[in-house]
């Protein structure tokens, strides 16, 4: 039996059969690299099943659609620097301004001023047998006024004064007097204890006297005080 012999017609349908059936299968295996761009694929189409696991980065993600993580611990802090090196010396400053002179010094020839108050020492030891002792005493600067022997006293003793009120330890002395304190006195071996004015001392200084009596030695330490009137 001759078969016929296929037509034209024929060979076109059976092709176009082929195609459909194959044509999907044989575009995926001969589509070249890179020639799927976002025109070729549909919106909603490409699932997560189709991207590979870690080929995605963050900045394939639009702002604000990745969840900020939890903060993580802090780390621990890094070894201290190195010392830097010293730095310059600094320029030396300006030099203040010379303060004003201050007012001139009392002057050593000054008389004492009026309400002025000085202190100095007196005493000394009369043995047994002595001839009695005289201490002349020399203010630190003149007295306003000279000195008479009225206004040269004791606190205690025999020539004492109730106007001296003060102490040893805190000496005082009326205006235009001198008042001595027994700082150590043994008054049973002393006698004639005695302040005065001499018109050789004028107004330098006065004069302080006491002796020995009995079988004792005679001590007095003292100290005065004499405010100018």
């Amino acid at each position: 039996m001759r078969l016929p012999r296929p037509t034209y017609a024929n060979v076109c349908s059976t092709i176009a059969l082929f195609l459909a059936v194959g044509g999907t299968a044989w575009a995926a295996a001969t589509l070249p690299e890179g020639s799927v761009t976002t025109r070729e694929i549909q919106n909603g189409t490409i699932r997560g099943v189709d991207v590979r696991n870690g080929s995605l980065t963050s900045a394939d993600f639009a702002n604000g659609t990745l969840l900020r993580g939890a903060r993580g611990e802090t780390g621990a802090g890094g070894a201290p620097g190195a010392a830097g090196a010293t730095g310059s010396t600094g320029a030396t400053g300006l030099g203040g301004q010379a303060g004003t002179a201050g007012a001139d010094g009392r002057n050593a020839s000054e008389p004492l001023r009026s309400g002025e108050t000085v202190y100095g020492v007196a005493g000394g030891n009369d043995w047994v047998g002595g001839g009695g002792i005289t201490n002349y005493v020399s203010l630190p600067a003149r007295a306003p006024t000279a000195l008479d022997s009225a206004h040269v006293n004791t606190a205690e003793g025999y020539d004492a004064d109730p106007a001296c009120t003060g102490s040893a330890a805190s000496p005082t002395a009326p205006a235009g007097k001198v008042c001595i304190y027994f700082f150590q006195w043994n008054a049973a071996a002393c006698q004639n204890e005695q302040g005065y004015d001499s018109s050789e001392l004028g107004r330098y200084g006065f004069a302080f006297t006491f002796q020995q009596e009995g079988v004792l030695n005679c001590v007095i330490q003292a100290v005065w005080a004499y405010t100018a009137p």
